[in-house]
């Protein structure tokens, strides 16, 4: 009996073991959910930089360009052309490096949302194992008191079986 109670000890205590461990796991990916969604945060907010950068560029180009066309005016218009050409190929590359910028913070983001959604799902299948594992200790947690209860009443019994032998054994000795 000492063995079967002492074997359940030790499984409840693994049990107990594995849901401190799921719920430290559980505690983690939680942090680190936390953790990627600032670090989503701040992508967007360096997205939103990199917009404006890009805004502010073209308004500089309207600018830069309305500048050349005065002085395509006053000067020789081959010249004037030129100089628009050069900043039109300097707008260009400026805005694919930040459309290419764009691109890679983009996809950083979908990556970090898919990050999220797997730390998500994650959370969401250790929290059922969790409850899943509280519901199989609960349910030895009983057995166990189930067995303790029989046990006793077992003994008592045995104690009571006992008792009337040890009675009808004196009663038998004294006729006898």
């Amino acid at each position: 009996m000492r063995d079967l109670n002492a074997r359940f000890a030790g499984e409840r205590n693994e049990y107990e073991n594995q849901i401190r461990n799921l719920r430290q796991k559980l505690m983690d990916l939680e942090n680190k959910l936390v953790l990627l969604s600032g670090e989503l945060e701040r992508m967007n907010d360096e997205i939103e930089t990199w917009k404006r950068k890009y805004a502010e560029l073209e308004q500089e180009r309207d600018r830069q360009i309305e500048s050349l066309k005065e002085q395509a005016e006053v000067e020789k218009k081959a010249f004037a052309e030129r100089e628009v050409q050069n900043a039109a190929t300097k707008h260009q590359n400026e805005k694919a490096q930040i459309e290419a910028k764009n691109k890679e913070l983009k996809q950083k983001i979908i990556d970090l949302e898919n990050k999220i959604t797997y730390l998500s799902v994650e959370i969401e299948r250790l929290h059922n194992l969790y409850e899943e594992t509280k519901k199989e200790a609960e349910s030895w947690k009983e057995k166990c008191a189930q067995i303790e209860n029989s046990t006793a009443n077992d003994l008592e019994e045995m104690k009571n079986q006992v008792d009337v032998l040890r009675r009808s054994s004196i009663v038998t000795h004294l006729i006898l």
